[in-house]
């Protein structure tokens, strides 16, 4: 989508990605209302309490934060561990 500034000959940039994720979230917001959310966080909810593994797990991402995943300790820490007692 090009877009001209005015001068003739010299069409103005094409909106950066930024910009057009701007754009796109500012449409989308105007056109939804609280109770649309609360709608979709009812049926979300409704589909994680059947059963829904995906649904759960978005919800509580969302909610609890992403889970850190669980890292082994290195030998060398073990070895260090060791050595404290």
């Amino acid at each position: 989508m090009t877009r001209t500034s005015g001068l003739v000959g010299s069409p103005a940039p094409d909106p950066t990605p930024a910009r057009q994720a701007y754009a796109y979230r500012t449409a989308f917001l105007a056109g939804i209302t609280p109770e649309d959310v609360q709608a979709i966080g009812a049926a979300l909810l409704e589909r994680a309490k059947a059963g829904d593994v995906q649904a759960a797990r978005l919800i509580l991402d969302r909610f609890l934060g992403n889970t850190p995943v669980a890292e082994w300790p290195s030998a060398r820490a073990l070895e260090f561990s060791d050595m404290l007692g």
